[in-house]
Formats: C-alpha cells, structure tokens, sequence
C-alpha cells in the first residue's frame, strides 16, 4: 500500500499482512482515528488497520445482525484508536441503499440499528465523544451515550440542527475551532461522458447558537480534507505546509456505479477565497480511488 505525501508529493510505501490483504476483495470505507477500515466484499467482515504500527483489528459484518438487510457499508469512523481503547471503542458506518447508521461496540457480537435516526446520512464524525451525522436535507443529529455508564444501554439521539433548504449535491461536517460546520459540496455533468461528473465549488456553513446556518466566503486560519475519511478541518499553524482556506477532496461518489460510472476521478484542491481548483499533482503515477490517511488523527 502506497501513501503520498499532499504537501511534499513524497511516497512512502507500508507492507500490509499478505494473509489479510493479498487480493482485490477489500475495499476502503474509512480512514480515522488513524486507522484504515476496510470491508472485504466476498467474507463481508471489516477490517481496522494501523498501517504505520501494522496493528489489526476485526469487527463482524453488519450481515451478523439480522435487522440489518443490506450489509454495504458506504463510510464508517471510529470514537477512538482502538489500539488506545480496545473495549471503549464505537465504530459509527453509514450503510446501505437508503444510507441508515448503524454502530458496533467494542466487545460486542452483533451491531446496533439507529432507526430513529433517520436515513440518507452524507457524512458522521466524531468530537470529545459524541458523534455528529448530517443528511442529504442538511439535518443534523447529536448522538451520544446515555447518562448511565451500562454497557447495554443503547446511544441516544438527538436533533441539533434542522433540515435546510440545501441546493448542493452533498454535505460534510467538521469541527473548526471548536464550532460545528457543514461544507456542501456541488457537483456538475462532466464534458467526458465516461466520468460523468466532477465538482464545481463548495460552500462553508456555521451552525449558530440558534441552531441556523450562517455562510462563511473563507477560513484563512483552516484547511479541510473531505471523501471517504473521517472529515477534518486543520489549523494551517499547526500544519504550515497547508493552504489557509482550501478544501482538499477526493472522489466518494457512492452512487456513481448505479449509472454505470466509474468513480474515483473528482479529486483537487478548491481555494474558497480565489474560487479556483487545483489538480492533486503527484509527479509518480496516477492514483486510482485515493483516500486521506491522517496519522495525527487527534486534532
């Protein structure tokens, strides 16, 4: 497995177990908590991995619960390294046609279906604990641990923000000094035929103490990196070789394949203040379905 460098274009190469990962069968549906999470399609189990630290994990598949009919899981993040709580962790997926949640606790057998949740999730992340899922209307849903520390008692869930008029194809949530965000992505009908799409600008929102939307043109102290990771804003003092106010994306079209559309091409850089994109250059070789990997997780 090769990982690039964004800021140096340097790559760097990491050996997996050839007995987990020889073969094409696995698929990546998460990268958080500095951890890969990866779905094989013909076993269905999923697989979290440390690639600098070679440390594995294994889940069972959603197909092991049986209220759970359609096992595809399409994003997933985790609450911490399990590695750090190896019986404290949740494992928070996005699964299925109609893009429902559903969660695993560490030490569990089974996973656990978030019907009042909701369905057609965009995204979920994780802060301080609790776990934030946005949907393709903009609603935004807080859902955390019960007051009481029993291990049965199931996550609760709860409306922070409202559905919205939203124009845009998809919506992401990070956290940016402390402050809840949503980035809506919007896509366009692609002049090559074959790909079908690629994105034409994106939009920052603030959630405020109203529980309204407020529009930001730019972070000039912040860089953000959407697609198939956990979605993340980073402070460009912490991270100096980042560019203040870029959104760094990468193709997670999960629909794409319904219409016979080969994803994984829409990837750049969108400055917000200049309103221009960037290829992500790399000088080695073409990189086919690239998912960001942050080691620093934590951040």
């Amino acid at each position: 497995m090769s990982f690039r460098s964004v800021t140096s274009d340097k790559v760097h190469h990491r050996q997996l177990p050839a007995a987990e990962f020889s073969g094409q069968s696995k698929t990546i549906c998460g990268s958080s908590a500095g951890f890969l999470i990866m779905r094989d399609e013909i076993s269905e189990e999923i697989t979290m991995i440390d690639p600098i630290s070679k440390t594995l994990f294994r889940v069972p598949p959603l197909s092991s619960t049986d209220s759970l009919d359609d096992n595809v899981v399409l994003k997933a993040v985790l609450s911490a390294p399990p590695d750090c709580n190896p019986y404290g962790f949740v494992l928070m997926a996005i699964y299925g046609e109609k893009r429902e949640l559903a969660y695993y606790k560490a030490g569990s057998k089974t996973w656990t279906k978030l019907d009042e949740a909701g369905s057609y999730f965009d995204d979920v992340i994780w802060y301080k604990g609790d776990c934030y899922a946005v949907n393709g209307y903009g609603k935004v849903l807080l859902v955390c641990q019960p007051d009481s520390d029993s291990d049965p008692n199931p996550l609760m869930v709860e409306e922070i923000a409202p559905p919205w008029l939203l124009q845009g194809s998809k919506v992401y949530l990070v956290v940016m000094a402390g402050y809840l965000c949503a980035i809506v992505r919007f896509l366009k009908d692609s002049p090559n035929p074959t790909l079908g799409y690629k994105t034409r600008k994106f939009e920052l929102f603030m959630v405020d103490e109203s529980r309204n939307w407020t529009r930001f043109g730019k972070a000039n102290d912040w860089a953000f990196f959407l697609g198939q990771n956990e979605s993340k804003a980073l402070s460009v003092e912490d991270f100096k070789e980042l560019k203040g106010s870029c959104i760094y994306f990468t193709d997670d079209n999960w629909e794409s394949y319904k219409f016979g559309i080969t994803g994984g091409h829409d990837s750049g850089v969108f400055d917000m203040a200049e309103e221009c994109f960037q290829p992500l250059q790399s000088s080695h070789q073409d990189w086919q379905n690239p998912v960001w990997f942050l080691p620093d997780d934590d951040v």
